[in-house]
């Protein structure tokens, strides 16, 4: 999966990103943050990686400000059942 994150801003000013899941950061390993972390990759994701994925894009201080946009990641997919 690719989410990309899009702003502009004064090109005089510093232009950052943060990505949060479900409201919190996200800390788990195989998540890979490309291109000044607007873009996130998660390789083989999975039913667990379902959630609300939000990127914060902002201006740090003296300018400081802020905008956010989110995406719905849901992950279909079969049970596989066993039969005992």
């Amino acid at each position: 999966m690719t989410l990309q994150c899009r702003a502009t801003a004064d090109p005089s000013l510093e232009l950052k990103y943060i990505w949060k899941k479900d409201g919190a950061d996200i800390t788990y390993l195989k998540v890979q943050l490309l291109e000044g972390d607007r873009v996130i990759t998660i390789p083989d994701i999975t039913a667990d990686e379902t959630g609300v994925y939000t990127c914060i894009a902002f201006t740090p201080d003296p300018k400081g400000s802020e905008d956010t946009a989110s995406a719905i990641v849901k992950i279909q997919g079969t049970v596989n059942e066993f039969m005992a």
